[in-house]
């Protein structure tokens, strides 16, 4: 029945994690871009065609490699930072409430890709980019903001020195 079915469903994930991560050991710079699918034949006996990674970071792992995992995992920590410091610190509230949406978005993302490669889709991983580039370029349009403010009222409170001084 159905609890069968579902055991098999994760024992065959399980199995292929392993055969990820024992292809992960053997090619530490990666299989290739796409090659996941050819390669873990060579790992993990099949009952049927479906070879999915069901998980995208060992995906990644698998085809980029050690360092292309670590570059992941980097540009997504740097976009959960950035959208966490829009949604605590930005002014705006259009701006901060996508530093919000984007840091939910960012968590959820994590957390689905653990059971799944949906980053391999193109509308999810267009949104996701898409997304966390406007919100990237909205936060370097506030710190300009702030730091020109800023630059205005030093120099406002150095001009009144200055001619407090002459006067």
């Amino acid at each position: 029945g159905v609890a069968v079915e579902l055991e098999e469903s994760a024992a065959s994930r399980m199995n292929i994690w392993k055969g990820a991560i024992d292809m992960i050991a053997d090619n530490p710079l990666g299989v290739g871009f796409a090659q996941f699918q050819r390669e873990i034949g060579s790992y993990v006996k099949f009952k049927n065609e479906a070879r999915d990674a069901h998980n995208f970071y060992l995906l990644v792992g698998a085809e980029l490699g050690v360092g292309g995992l670590l570059l992941l995992i980097l540009l997504v920590r740097q976009v959960l930072s950035v959208s966490w410091a829009v949604s605590r610190h930005v002014t705006d509230p259009l701006i901060r409430s996508l530093g919000i949406g984007m840091f939910a978005c960012v968590l959820t993302t994590v957390v689905v890709n653990f059971f799944g490669s949906r980053m391999m889709t193109l509308q999810v991983s267009t949104y996701f980019w898409v997304l966390a580039a406007i919100l990237v370029r909205a936060y370097d349009c506030q710190l300009a903001v702030e730091h020109q403010h800023a630059r205005q009222v030093i120099r406002t409170h150095l001009h009144r020195r200055l001619a407090s001084m002459a006067g």
